[in-house]
């Protein structure tokens, strides 16, 4: 039904699109496209031209079709734009100023947060020994774009017990995690989880620190 209205609209209604340009195209996408091009006329297909990571590809295309003068820098042409007197960025990175979340943009400017990437269906677990007893450990920690999952486990080091001290929980960008720990003496396992994930990579930032309680 869905391809039979296709059709009919392709050969009754006349096609005001020119061209559409699309740079980053995850794979995923072609292998859709591909599935569809069967049940599309030669004329609208022609007019999408997708382009992958390749800078260097994309950016040449664009050259083709848009003065340099006009195409902004980091599409590879030569304007310049005044972003801090403009109520909108007109594209490419957007700067800190903007951000409404506090918690992202004073973990970015902090230079003691430190950044991993954590590649799609892998996870990253760092463990921390803690000799003495009362001793305090603090965490914080964000993730750039969707969500990533934590969780805290303590093996104590005297009597052989696991522990759940913070239970797995799915954390978004938006959310800054924060917390206090009073350790006992054995391992605390921080771990940062993303094997659900089947496409994306994430990239974190944390900060974890001991003191005596004392």
């Amino acid at each position: 039904m869905a391809l039979e209205a296709v059709k009919i609209v392709e050969a009754n209604y006349p096609e005001s699109l020119k061209a559409v340009y699309a740079i980053n195209i995850p794979n995923i996408f072609y292998a859709f496209l591909k599935m569809m091009t069967p049940f599309l006329a030669s004329a609208t297909t022609n007019k999408f031209h997708l382009y992958g990571s390749d800078e260097n590809t994309w950016k040449t295309e664009l050259r083709k079709i848009i003065n340099s003068s006009d195409l902004p820098i980091h599409l590879g042409g030569e304007r310049e734009f005044d972003t801090k007197n403009q109520a909108v960025n007109p594209g490419g990175q957007i700067p800190a100023f903007y951000y409404k979340n506090t918690s992202i943009q004073s973990a970015e400017a902090n230079d003691k947060m430190v950044s991993a990437q954590i590649l799609k269906q892998e996870g990253l677990s760092l463990e921390f020994n803690v000799k003495q007893l009362n001793t305090i450990l603090s965490y914080e920690f964000h993730v750039d774009n969707n969500d990533i999952g934590f969780e805290v486990i303590f093996l104590s080091e005297t009597d052989d017990i696991t522990d759940v001290i913070v239970p797995y929980t799915r954390c978004s960008q938006f959310n800054k995690q924060e917390e206090t720990l009073f350790g006992g003496i054995g391992k605390y396992i921080f771990t940062f989880d993303n094997s659900y994930s089947l496409w994306k990579k994430k990239v974190i930032h944390y900060r974890i620190t001991s003191r005596n309680g004392k």
